[in-house]
């Protein structure tokens, strides 16, 4: 993942986005993503923001601002959503902000490529993991320091080959304000996919790339919560 963060300047932003003043990201070429995807698939979190508005991500290049938004939050809310954009003139994004200000975070988490790549396997939404009730192997809370993982081949419906799930990720029952990773089991977590208050019921879509030993871990960051992954479908080469 490629990350860019209005709080640290990282990626080249360095303030919060204001309304009207639309900001762009180089995402072609950049962060492991070619020269030949068309879209990207994006986990942007605002927070911080200072007014109750929404967020909208849009490929650059486009006449006029869409009329619709990706993320919408709180003032003071931190919130996370899967976001899928085409890519605009030179393969870049465009960010825009609806009413006052916002710090925003950004992670590349894939990519759609018409020359090469996975294919995505569409699957019956089904749960397989459910730590309230021992479904999936977990029988307690995650808590901070102690990843647990899922086996992908445990997953039913998931075929031979595959390289990553789509997930819907549910926590709830937080025991404070954290945030959720998901990544290959045996790497190291690095960014959010999740955000929650103390507790929350929140979701979100995750794309969850499977580790070279067949599972993919969850870690939060401070708080126990119990965590809910409900499969809709899976990448695979063929």
């Amino acid at each position: 993942m490629d990350q860019y963060d209005s709080r640290t300047a990282t990626g080249g932003w360095n303030g919060p986005l204001v309304a009207g003043a639309t900001r762009g990201l180089q995402v072609r070429g950049a962060g492991g993503v070619p020269n030949t995807a068309d879209a990207v698939i994006l986990d942007v979190t605002a927070t911080a923001a200072s007014a109750n508005s929404f967020l909208t991500v849009f490929g650059t290049g486009t006449m006029t601002l869409p009329t619709a938004s990706n993320l919408n939050f709180a003032v003071g809310q931190t919130i996370a959503n899967l976001v899928i954009v085409k890519l605009g003139t030179a393969g870049r994004l465009s960010f825009a902000n609806a009413v006052g200000s916002v710090d925003v975070v950004a992670d590349v988490a894939g990519y759609f490529d018409t020359k090469s790549g996975s294919v995505f396997h569409a699957l019956t939404p089904t749960r397989v993991l459910d730590s309230r009730a021992a479904l999936g192997g977990w029988n307690a809370k995650l808590v901070a320091g102690t990843p647990r993982s899922i086996v992908a081949a445990a997953c039913g419906g998931i075929g031979p080959g595959a390289t990553a799930l789509l997930a819907n990720t549910t926590v709830t029952g937080s025991t404070d304000n954290s945030f959720l990773t998901a990544f290959p089991r045996g790497g190291t977590p690095t960014t959010s996919n999740l955000n929650f208050a103390v507790g929350e019921t929140a979701a979100n879509l995750v794309p969850a790339t499977i580790g070279p030993t067949g599972g993919i871990s969850f870690a939060t960051h401070t708080a126990a919560t119990d965590v809910i992954v409900d499969v809709s479908g899976y990448f695979a080469a063929t």
